[in-house]
């Protein structure tokens, strides 16, 4: 279920809150701000096991679907749920970063980048 930002549950922020543990970038705080702010989406599993974040990116090369984060018990009806709210807003990819067992579970997505790390 999409939320607006006018019925973005209380405990959204709690809910989202593991997907940046691991994270360098902007924080949950950071992404719960910009869903009440009308520039991102979070969205919430019928049964509330499962959240994510969303934002549609207006680039060079069309109008693209990123999802920024997700947390919880996997439940893919909420993705292709939002794949095809994307659809409907001229969304013609999407973009997902994650832990690369995020394959095993995302099968019909194939893999354009990796993300290596070093200790200084």
């Amino acid at each position: 279920m999409l939320y607006t930002p006018s019925t973005l549950p209380i405990d959204a922020l709690q809910s989202i809150a593991p997907a940046f543990d691991d994270t360098y970038r902007q924080g949950a705080e950071h992404w719960i701000e910009q869903c009440r702010r009308d520039l991102a989406q979070f969205w919430r599993s019928d049964d509330g096991k499962y959240s994510a974040v969303t934002e549609v990116i207006d680039t060079p090369r069309g109008r693209v679907f990123h999802m920024v984060a997700s947390a919880g018990e996997f439940r893919r009806e909420l993705v292709e749920e939002a794949e095809s709210w994307a659809i409907t807003r001229g969304c013609a990819k999407v973009l997902t970063e994650g832990r690369p067992g995020w394959q095993r579970v995302l099968r019909d997505y194939r893999l354009t980048n990796v993300t290596l790390e070093k200790e200084l």
